[in-house]
């Protein structure tokens, strides 16, 4: 699937489900949801309910989920001008109290493991914050409500306000959250992304950088082994086409490839520069055929 970027009738975003990040959906329908014409799927994602990517994500110039931090994962961005860019991107950020103190903020719609630091559910993640088992010490929750604090208190999962977001944490972040928090209280955060993501209209994270400016890498910095579906984007080296390719695998007509076969079918498609994505099973394109209302995979 070719992409021409420099025409002002092309518009390229990332998809997000009307459950939000948190519940996986089909392609098909996230397409026939957010009437586009045409979609491949796209980042690694934790195989849970709910779900969160794993990179980051911005989604028409709005930061929906963190960055990983992850040294080994590349992110694609596309810029206001509609010029892509391959990223390494990384995040740090900080809940800022009225009284000054602040605490770090450990990611923005995403699954945590010990929530010892302040997780930030936004309306994006879907419509409740991760709920931890019953047997699990309670979590902190401050409510928000168009950045004042709404309501703080304990339990194991809450609903995410359409106006507002969710801080959640327990151990250190739920004792910041307590002490420094109170009902009307304005909500800051201070969040630094590198690099610059004012410019950025779109990004989506992904694994490792297949093809850098025309060259293969040695090694790959992620690798997933073995023949099997890969779906992978690229750009031409002038940056006006974007390159977004499918290859089906682990049935008899096609039994996929291997991430290194990938990279070399970027370069003979014409892509200076490609990112590996989410395959196996999540491979797929959707397409609407000219003159058709249903797109289909193909």
């Amino acid at each position: 699937l070719r992409v021409d970027l420099s025409s002002s009738n092309i518009d390229v975003d990332t998809l997000i489900g009307k459950g939000g990040l948190s519940q996986r959906d089909s392609l098909s329908k996230m397409v026939v949801d957010n009437n586009a014409i045409a979609g491949i799927n796209g980042d690694f994602f934790i195989m849970a309910t709910p779900s969160a990517p794993v990179g980051g994500q911005v989604q028409n110039g709005k930061l929906v989920s963190s960055p990983s931090n992850r040294k080994d994962m590349a992110t694609l961005g596309l810029t206001f001008d509609n010029l892509p860019e391959l990223l390494k991107m990384e995040f740090r950020g900080a809940v800022l109290a009225p009284n000054g103190n602040r605490s770090e903020i450990g990611g923005i719609n995403k699954i945590g493991d010990s929530y010892s630091k302040v997780f930030v559910f936004t309306p994006e993640f879907g419509s409740k914050t991760p709920a931890v088992p019953a047997s699990s010490p309670d979590l902190t929750f401050v409510v928000t409500n168009n950045n004042r604090v709404v309501n703080i208190f304990d339990g194991k999962t809450t609903d995410i306000p359409t106006t507002g977001m969710v801080l959640m944490a327990r151990g250190e972040g739920s004792n910041f959250l307590k002490n420094n928090l109170s009902i009307g209280d304005e909500i800051k955060m201070d969040l630094n992304i590198a690099p610059d993501l004012s410019n950025i209209k779109m990004a989506l994270g992904g694994g490792a950088i297949l093809v850098e400016n025309g060259k293969i890498p040695s090694s790959f910095s992620h690798n997933i082994g073995g023949v099997n579906p890969r779906t992978a984007v690229g750009f031409t080296a002038d940056k006006k086409t974007m390159i977004m390719v499918v290859v089906d695998g682990r049935q008899a007509v096609s039994r996929g490839l291997t991430q290194r076969d990938m990279a070399e079918l970027m370069v003979k498609l014409g892509a200076f520069n490609a990112l590996n994505l989410d395959g196996g099973g999540s491979s797929t394109m959707v397409v609407r055929p000219l003159g058709e209302k249903q797109p289909k995979v193909i």
